[in-house]
């Protein structure tokens, strides 16, 4: 909120403007995740996940989605550890910033892991990765073959933009 005075004849007035107001945070009932690609090189693989907004209001996100890896059970696999990074094998180095979303735009994020076996390392294998947005309670889980060998998997953060894998 910015504030303005203005002075006019003796008078002091002081006015308030909405200019450059952050948009409220957003809840996870306004908010869609979608799979968008998967990609592989290297010994190591990257998943991409989009955000869109599929409420009425601009709302913002800021930060990394937490990531919860399950077994064929549904229990969580605690011997693979997540690690929020702003680097990446796949795209563009970046910060967590807020990401303002309007109706129907997009974000996106990623999940990338070691996936083949490193000397003296185990690998372990997921069959759901379960994702929850910054500052909601709502997850979504995905199916598919999650494996990590031996170093934690790491989590990007949010960034305006559907374009995760390049």
């Amino acid at each position: 909120m910015k504030f303005f005075l203005t002075c006019c004849f003796g008078l002091l007035l002081i006015t308030t403007s909405a200019v450059g107001a952050q948009a409220e945070p957003c809840s996870g009932l306004s908010l869609k995740v979608d799979a968008s690609g998967q990609e592989a090189a290297m010994s190591k693989a990257s998943y991409g996940y989009t955000v869109t907004n599929i409420g009425a209001k601009t709302c913002s996100l800021e930060g990394f989605p937490s990531v919860t890896l399950l077994d064929s059970k549904g229990q969580e696999i605690t011997n693979i550890k997540v690690a929020d990074s702003t680097s990446s094998y796949f795209t563009e180095d970046g910060k967590p910033g807020p990401v303002e979303l309007e109706p129907g735009a997009v974000a996106s994020f990623s999940i990338e892991m070691v996936s083949s076996a490193v000397a003296g390392e185990g690998c372990t294998t997921a069959v759901e990765a379960r994702l929850t947005l910054p500052h909601t309670d709502i997850p979504s889980t995905f199916a598919g073959s999650f494996t990590s060998c031996g170093e934690a998997i790491t989590v990007t953060p949010l960034r305006l933009g559907g374009d995760t894998i390049q």
